[in-house]
């Protein structure tokens, strides 16, 4: 179920599209870029949400006064002491100003800008997520460049711990966070570094904290710091938290857990988010989050009480029906069978759900909210985060059984046993059935004599396991994989790798070598082409065609890609802004996971439901 829209209304009453920055007037006014509608929203001191600027659902770059002016997945927000309000339209490659009147005018064009900020001289601060370079603006236009403290760009790329959260969220490779205070300092927060650029332009760092990488940041009229680390990991887990550091130095999270992901208001760690994305402090001293997975906007207290100030967070459910009528909880792998059933990985419920070509929906195996490692028929049997599935000639289904790191089977009438590997024993080691070993294992696909192979995550690695449960590592320890989470095999018996950290589509060789088809290692970006004059930015999901094509959930870009058997890569679906959109292609999806293909249907497992696109182009 979703609750994403663009009305506009008091709290609950409004909906929000994939909100993905929020600031504070002198006014208590908040505004949000509410990225996924391209509308730039007002949300009043009495909880009133209006559309200030743009219109929802209308992509575009004109200027013009309220909704005349339209906007293009704007990222970032910034406020002069006028109460001009700029934006990062970082679709159109643009700087805007919006009065407050909502005028909306253009200040600059020329960078994929994603944060902004504004010192106490009117000089607009814009950091570019392409390459993280920042631009400093003055009132009438004029743009420099500012560096790095060592002359460089401000972050670093490429993190490298394993992501096993619900839903998955790509790593952001290069945005930085902008802030600036009441002296007009301008705060940067980039790759673990809190750096300061004084009015006078000095830099100077005010703090290290390890694990942060390119998180939001805002500040309070105390000089209290707090951040959104988007990207750090504890333990493999993402950390979904609110972090306050004081004047002096000292860390503590203000609200959210390690780990913990969804919608719950309640105070300190009883609270959760869902990808948050933007932080304000309004006039009041609350920490305002756009938390971008929700489609909603949170209020935390000083003393870390979380509330929900306006939208409705999407409800994620586990109920079986046919169409709009069933369910999920964060899907991820998917796998047809000859007859066009579709198998689902419900990795939130921990089951595994089937959807007949009449739209269906029946749960196969596994039950809704427990988690465990039982075998056993229907109900009876459990799992732990099962990520990925694929389906035999005889109507087998096999599972990845994440943090199991176990492979199991499901015959045709529902009945589970463990495959391969033991759980809560994982490693990395060949042999047969409990002997084996595996590390967060992933994605699966059925080889051309009928073998199960596995995206072995943790291990850098594709597995081949027989239909006895021999297991064998299909790939050279020196390959180039970096966590690969997703393997697919074509009609002429090629079998393809999702090398999801390196930002390449692998194709591996008889004898375990990979080659890169596509994609640059180690660069993340957009761009269409051949070989590595593409790029993707945390591709999760692969299937081929009956021609021999790859289809690829680029999930960090919100789009699915094809690739050519000559390694040419084009867009298909999607158009990397923001929200999800039905309707003609591209359409738009919100971070596609996993992707299956029956005839020339695409099944994409995207937020809480599977989208599907006919007529493959």
């Amino acid at each position: 179920m979703s609750n994403v829209g663009g009305a506009d209304g008091l709290g609950s009453a409004a909906r929000f599209n994939s909100p993905s920055a929020v600031l504070a007037d002198s006014n208590g006014n908040l505004y949000v870029a509410d990225a996924g509608n391209n509308t730039i929203r007002k949300i009043s001191a009495s909880g009133a949400v209006t559309t200030f600027a743009g219109s929802a659902g209308v992509t575009g770059h004109a200027d013009g006064n309220g909704a005349a002016a339209s906007f293009n997945a704007p990222l970032g927000l910034g406020i002069d002491s006028l109460g001009n309000v700029y934006v990062a339209d970082t679709g159109n490659r643009l700087i805007r100003k919006i009065t407050p009147e909502g005028a909306v005018t253009t200040l600059y064009a020329g960078g994929s800008f994603v944060s902004v900020a504004v010192d106490a001289g009117g000089n607009v601060f814009a950091m570019d997520g392409n390459d993280c370079l920042l631009t400093k603006i003055t009132p009438s236009g004029v743009a420099t460049e500012v560096p790095g403290p060592n002359s460089e760009a401000w972050c670093q790329l490429a993190p490298t711990d394993p992501i096993l959260t619900i839903p998955p969220t790509p790593p952001t490779y290069q945005d930085a966070g902008l802030a600036n205070d009441n002296a007009g300092n301008i705060y940067v927060a980039a790759s673990g570094a809190i750096d300061k650029i004084a009015p006078d332009g000095a830099i100077s760092n005010v703090l290290n904290v390890a694990g942060l990488r390119s998180p939001a940041i805002a500040v309070d009229k105390l000089g209290n710091m707090f951040v959104l680390p988007q990207s750090a990991y504890n333990n493999g887990e993402t950390a979904f938290t609110i972090e306050m550091i004081t004047p002096a130095g000292i860390v503590s999270t203000l609200a959210g857990a390690n780990g913990n992901v969804g919608s719950t208001d309640g105070k300190g760690a009883a609270a959760e988010f869902n990808n948050p994305r933007g932080i304000a402090v309004d006039t009041a001293g609350n920490v305002i989050v756009a938390d971008f997975g929700n489609d909603t906007i949170r209020n935390i207290t000083s003393a870390g009480v979380v509330s929900t100030l306006a939208g409705v967070a999407p409800a994620p459910g586990s109920a079986d029906g046919v169409g709009a009528a069933a369910s999920f909880n964060a899907p991820q792998g998917m796998a047809s069978d000859s007859s066009g059933n579709l198998y689902v990985a419900d990795s939130g419920n921990n089951t595994i759900r089937v959807i007949s070509p009449s739209g269906a929906v029946k749960t196969l195996a596994g039950s809704t909210g427990v988690t465990g490692n039982a075998d056993g028929s229907g109900g009876a049997a459990s799992f732990n985060l099962p990520m990925g599935v694929a389906v035999d000639g005889a109507g087998n289904a096999y599972v990845s059984d994440t943090r199991n790191c176990t492979i199991r089977k499901i015959t045709p009438a529902g009945a589970t046993t463990t495959l391969a590997g033991q759980a809560g024993m994982c490693g990395n080691a060949d042999g047969t059935g409990a002997i084996a070993r595996f590390n967060n294992p992933q994605g699966m696909a059925i080889d051309c004599s009928g073998n199960i192979l596995v995206a072995d995550t943790g291990n850098n690695a594709i597995r081949k396991v027989t239909a006895t449960g021999d297991v064998t590592t299909l790939t050279a320890t020196t390959t180039s994989l970096v966590l690969p989470y997703d393997v697919t095999t074509d009609a002429s018996c090629n079998v393809y790798a999702a090398s999801t950290y390196s930002n390449t589509i692998g194709k591996v060789a008889a004898n375990g070598s990979v080659a890169t088809l596509a994609g640059n290692a180690g660069l993340a970006g957009r761009a269409d082409g051949t070989g590595a004059a593409a790029s993707f930015d945390f591709p999760m999901g692969v299937a081929a065609d009956s021609a021999g094509n790859l289809y690829v959930a680029d999930t960090g870009n919100n789009v699915i890609r094809k690739v050519t058997p000559a390694g040419v890569v084009s867009t298909v679906v999607g158009t990397q802004e923001l929200g999800f959109i039905a309707g003609p292609l591209p359409g738009g999806l919100v971070a596609p996971v996993g992707i299956a293909i029956h005839d020339r249907s695409l099944y994409i497992a995207t937020g809480n439901g599977i989208a599907v696109v006919n007529n493959l182009p």
